[in-house]
């Protein structure tokens, strides 16, 4: 697993935007930009002349479709090869309750990339529907990993005891249980593990 350092060969501008991966700051903004990029995408598609329906299936595909991205890009890109995601995550892997956050924007600006081609495709009016609810779906997985991490004691209230025992497990074992918000596409791929652990072992 990677260490926290940004320092290096790496060019001064590039380390200079991975150290917002660790500034608090950036972690309230990013948290900020996000809950207004996926309102202004949904604002965007109601704003556009679609029937009900389409809206509907639009939102509900997108927001589907947030859960495996999550599976991916935890599995793929968190614990995947050297990289800035990586060094980020190992450091929310060394601390748990570090404040630890893509730059602000940076979520913003692919969801963009990704409505481009889509708007090409289906239309700007579905296209931001389906990034809306994408992005929605995103908001949904920070605030509950948010939770899990920093106001525990809402996990009973909020039903989310399950998903904590399942997280922590992923804590514990990093070769398993990738999905924070669902178990689906750990099951899908072989990688969901049912351990229970206690809150005081994560690491």
């Amino acid at each position: 697993m990677d260490g926290v350092n940004v320092t290096g060969a790496r060019p001064l501008a590039f380390r200079r935007i991975e150290s917002l991966v660790y500034s608090p700051l950036n972690y309230t903004l990013t948290l900020l930009v996000d809950v207004a990029g996926a309102a202004g995408f949904l604002l965007a598609g109601l704003l556009k002349p679609l029937p009900l329906g389409l809206r509907l299936l639009a939102v509900v595909a997108g927001f589907a479709t947030w859960g495996l991205l999550e599976y991916i890009i935890h599995r793929w890109v968190g614990h995947g090869r050297p990289s800035m995601a990586r060094r980020g995550h190992a450091a929310h892997h060394a601390d748990a309750m570090a404040r630890v956050a893509s730059p602000a924007f940076m979520i913003l600006g692919g969801a963009v990339l990704v409505w481009l081609p889509l708007a090409a495709l289906a239309g700007a009016g579905a296209a931001s529907m389906f990034v809306g609810g994408a992005y929605a779906g995103y908001n949904h997985y920070a605030l509950v990993h948010h939770i899990m991490h920093h106001h525990e004691q809402l996990l009973p209230r909020l039903g989310l005891d399950r998903l904590q025992r399942y997280h922590d497990s992923h804590h514990q074992n990093q070769t398993a249980n990738f999905g924070v918000t669902q178990t689906l596409w750990d099951r899908v791929f072989g990688t969901y593990r049912p351990e229970r652990v206690s809150k005081t072992s994560r690491s």
